[in-house]
């Protein structure tokens, strides 16, 4: 039925799909590839103290907010005004 685009596999059933036929399910099933670091970070986020969640997700936040206030601001041409 998901070759049909009828339906497609759950969650679960994905990823036995893609253990067993590779990271091409993913491109069969029109899904992007996951990142292999963000699946090393979920594996350790649930072993992590609640504390320790929640520093990481500050340190997440501050890393992106530095990140933006480092983009330089577009400057003002007559085509813009």
């Amino acid at each position: 039925m998901w070759l049909n685009g009828d339906h497609l596999p759950d969650r679960d059933n994905a990823g036995k799909l893609a253990s067993y036929l590779g990271a091409e399910i993913y491109d069969a099933l029109g899904l992007p590839r996951p990142n292999p670091y963000l699946q090393k970070i979920n594996k350790i986020f649930e072993n992590l103290s609640s504390d320790h969640q929640r520093k990481l997700a500050k340190d997440a936040e501050r890393y992106e907010a530095n990140k933006l206030s480092k983009i330089p601001k577009q400057r003002k041409t007559s085509a813009n005004k």
